[in-house]
Formats: structure tokens, sequence, C-alpha cells
């Protein structure tokens, strides 16, 4: 693979590449733990109506993504792309708080 890929493929690109996590980020959103799973109407609702206070609004129609894309992906797109906004902000925070940093040098954490 390394003759694919290179032997050091993250050092090759210019790319930042961040994790998130849905459920974290709607808790940052929400500045507390939403109770209700996104599976449930309520959940949902409550979900769709942080990011509307935040300024993202889901259109009605998503296309052939609408037809086939699940409440729950829908949802957490837009979470992530609210967490991906506030990283190039330089308003998101890392869980955990120092990042972790392993062995060789690289941290890992997830933003929101």
């Amino acid at each position: 693979m390394d003759e694919i890929f290179g032997k050091n493929r993250a050092s090759e690109t210019s790319h930042r590449v961040i994790e998130v996590h849905p459920e974290v980020s709607f808790a940052a959103l929400a500045r507390g733990p939403l109770h209700d799973p996104k599976s449930t109407w309520a959940g949902a609702k409550q979900r769709e109506q942080l990011l509307i206070e935040d300024g993202i609004l889901l259109p009605n129609d998503l296309g052939i993504a609408g037809r086939n894309a699940g409440v729950e992906d829908v949802l957490d797109a837009a979470v992530a792309a609210w967490s991906a906004r506030r990283f190039a902000k330089g308003e998101a925070t890392s869980m955990p708080d120092p990042r972790e940093v392993f062995i060789d040098g690289r941290t890992s954490a997830i933003w929101a």
C-alpha cells in the first residue's frame, strides 16, 4: 500500500482533517445534553430547531439525497457542518482539552 499512498500519507497533504461526533456537537450546540434520541420525532425536531437557531436551515427538498438519506443522517451532516464552521472560525473546542498527543507527535481530539 505504501507505493499507492506514500510512506507518510498525512505529511503529504495540505488538507486539514478534523474529527467530529454528532451527539457531542449537538450537546455543544444545546449547551447541555439532549435527552430525546434523534431517532424520535421529539429528538429530531429539537435538533432541527437548534440548527435553525444557529442559522443552519435544512431545506424541505434535498432532492435524491432526501429520498435516500435517513433523518438522522441529515441531522448528523448538518451538525458536522456546524462544527466545521466553528473550527474554521477558531470557535470550536476540543475534547479532550488539551488534545491527546500520540507518540508520533500528532494530536487527536473531537471538535465541536
